[in-house]
Order: C-alpha cells, then sequence, then structure tokens
C-alpha cells in the first residue's frame, strides 16, 4: 500500500505564518487494503484558518508532521 501525500505548497506557508496546521484527509480503504496506490487530500485552506486550536479533527483526518 502506498498512500502519496504532495509536497508543501504556498498554502501551507500562509497557514503556517498564522501558527496553525493543515491536515490531510487519507481514505478508509487505504488504511486497511493490502495493495493499492491512494493520494492523500489537502484540507482547504479556510477551513485550517478558521477552525480554533483545540478541536479535534473529523475522522480520517491526520496531520503529516
Amino acid at each position: 500500500m502506498t498512500i502519496k501525500i504532495q509536497p508543501p505548497n504556498i498554502f501551507d506557508k500562509i497557514v503556517a505564518i498564522f501558527g496553525k496546521k493543515r491536515a490531510v484527509y487519507i481514505p478508509e480503504k487505504a488504511m486497511g487494503g493490502k495493495y493499492g496506490i491512494y493520494e492523500a487530500r489537502r484540507e482547504n485552506i479556510l477551513l485550517a484558518l478558521l477552525r480554533p486550536e483545540n478541536k479535534p479533527l473529523p475522522k480520517g483526518w491526520q496531520y503529516t508532521e
């Protein structure tokens, strides 16, 4: 199983300036599958900026760092 995560881009740097992190969504079928290539989806920049720091992430979302 391979999960591709996009490299950081300009939007990740903008979010980091405000002291926040951007989460990625990893499909559930990637967690249980034996074979396959899956691509993680990045969180919307506005959701990352507006989310309170201590609010837990929804199911399936994780921080990469």
